[in-house]
This record gives structure tokens, C-alpha cells and sequence, in this order.
């Protein structure tokens, strides 16, 4: 057992978790506050470790949306290493300013940023929440999410959306 946060003020929860092949791993999760540049309430952290456990880098800070809470994450991981990171953020500095929204951040092998945070939702009439995301292999990878009502049949007051994306 250890400890995956190393910023210990305050709660860390909802943790999520992807592996490799080879055994390497990121760990996502939200943090009432930050070492780095949110402060405004709950951030997407991150942690990569090696097949054996070890840490590679430190610490990291997922959402660069910084205004209200980011919470929910979710994480795949492709067969190169590549990882993508998902999450509801109140509010976006993208299109939907409604409620909760979904975005993510992609990152490479290295773990650097792949490209800027993007919103994954479309239908931006009430709450987006609950994300789930799966990677493919070859570095595509699909998001799931419930939404308050839905642009196409459903309606009622749920449904469940998906956005699939290439590498």
C-alpha cells in the first residue's frame, strides 16, 4: 500500500486508474485544492508510476479550466502509453457555460500534453456528468457520459452520450 497524492491539504477523492501492458500506470483523481495553479476548488490531479511502482515525475495538475470545481475523472491508456484524461468541470471556457460540462486532456507517452483541454460534449442544455473513457490501441478512444436530456429522441430527463475520437 502507498500513498498516491503528495499535495496533502485538504480531500483528494475519486480516484481512477489505468494500466499498460507492460505494467505502467497513471492514477487521476480531484483535489480540493492545488500545489499548482487551481485554487478555485476541485482539480484533476495526476500521478504516472512504472511497472514496478516507481514514480515517473511528479505530481501533476490535468485541467488548465480553473474557474469552480473539476471532478469525476476518468483515464485509458493506449498500447504506446498514450493516455487521455476525461472529467465534469462546472462550467467550460469553451461553448457550454449551462452546468457541468465534459472535457479531457490528451498526453503522449512521455507524458506531456498531446494538445490543449477540449470540450467533449456538444448538447450543452443542462448537466453533462459521470464520464467514462476507453482507449484504443492504436490511440483513439471513445467518451461516455450522462446528460440532463439529449439533442436527439430521448427527452426524459437522462440519457447516455458518447463522442468517439481518432488518434
Amino acid at each position: 500500500e502507498f500513498q498516491v497524492n503528495t499535495y496533502t491539504t485538504s480531500d483528494q477523492g475519486s480516484p481512477a486508474v489505468a494500466a499498460e501492458a507492460d505494467g505502467d500506470f497513471v492514477v487521476v483523481w480531484h483535489s480540493n485544492g492545488s500545489a499548482d495553479y487551481d485554487s478555485s476548488g476541485l482539480s484533476i490531479q495526476g500521478q504516472r508510476y512504472d511497472s514496478t511502482g516507481g514514480l515517473v515525475g511528479a505530481q501533476f495538475e490535468v485541467n488548465a479550466y480553473t474557474t469552480s470545481d473539476q471532478s469525476n475523472a476518468s483515464i485509458g491508456i493506449d498500447a504506446s502509453g498514450g493516455f487521455v484524461v476525461v472529467w465534469q468541470s462546472y462550467g467550460s471556457g469553451e461553448i457550454d457555460s449551462d452546468d457541468f460540462s465534459i472535457q479531457g486532456q490528451r498526453y503522449d507517452s512521455g507524458g506531456s500534453l498531446a494538445a490543449g483541454q477540449f470540450e467533449v460534449n456538444s448538447y450543452t442544455t443542462g448537466r453533462q456528468n459521470y464520464p467514462a473513457v476507453a482507449a484504443e490501441p492504436g490511440g483513439g478512444f471513445v467518451v461516455v457520459w450522462q446528460s440532463s436530456g439529449s439533442a436527439e429522441t430521448d427527452s426524459s430527463y437522462s440519457s447516455i452520450q458518447a463522442q468517439r475520437y481518432d488518434s
